[in-house]
């Protein structure tokens, strides 16, 4: 594996970050509060992407409680 891209959508509208494998977890800086987004993650390799996970549903609390996902997929 040589990266991951995280795929996240908030009322239609999909966005997406892509990340080192070599990284144990990333941030997604610029969630609105209180707001449900919905996360995909893809592993790729030199040959290509692999499948996307199941989504994992994220709901924001505060102003600096920012959510990050743990490469745990």
């Amino acid at each position: 594996i040589t990266k991951y891209v995280i795929f996240y959508t908030v009322e239609k509208e999909t966005f997406k970050k892509e990340v080192s494998a070599s990284l144990l977890k990333a941030v997604i800086n610029g969630l609105r509060q209180s707001t449900t987004y919905s996360f995909r993650v893809q592993a790729a390799t030199v040959k290509g992407a692999g499948p996307l996970s199941s989504f994992k549903n994220v709901t924001t609390k505060g102003k600096d409680k920012t959510p990050f996902l743990h490469n745990k997929w």
